[in-house]
């Protein structure tokens, strides 16, 4: 299905806490509760559900879930790759609970599969108080990003 799958091991423990990547038959299988969840943060903004899950199975995106023996958390990344070659491994959608009690199973496996990818750098889109609560795992801030709504242009036909 994707590269990852072969870089990954199937999980990442940490005492009762596991991380594993979803392979397309559990995104399948999870789609309608993710489908859901997707929809409380602002990753509808920029995808519609149909072309994250079309992404999710292809393997441009990617699906983490933390676990406890339940899901409890899910992480929604994509591989970035700059005109200058670098690779950032970029999160994009997070929603679950628990999130305080993952960050440091979260923070040493993405450290280790960011270098199994060549990635240089992991990167986190969300709202302001991503920066806040990820500084004291080593995490800065970089940019702000700001926006207004413009009228849609007239189609030509």
């Amino acid at each position: 299905m994707m590269e990852l799958e072969k870089l990954w091991p199937r999980e990442e423990r940490e005492g009762k806490r596991s991380l594993f990547l979803l392979n397309e038959q559990q995104i399948h299988h999870y789609w309608g509760d993710l489908e859901k969840e997707l929809s409380r943060t602002r990753m509808y903004d920029h995808w519609r559900p149909e072309q994250i899950l079309e992404q999710l199975t292809n393997g441009a995106m990617q699906c983490w879930a933390l676990s406890n023996g339940e899901i409890q958390l899910i992480l929604i990344s994509d591989i970035l790759v700059y005109s200058n070659g670098s690779r950032s491994l970029r999160f994009v959608g997070c929603v679950g609970r628990e999130l305080d009690a993952y960050l440091p199973l979260i923070r040493s496996s993405f450290a280790k599969v960011t270098k199994r990818l060549e990635c240089g750098r992991v990167e986190v889109v969300g709202r302001e108080g991503w920066a806040r609560k990820l500084k004291g795992l080593g995490f800065k801030h970089l940019y702000t990003v700001v926006y207004f709504d413009l009228e849609p242009l007239p189609r030509e036909h």
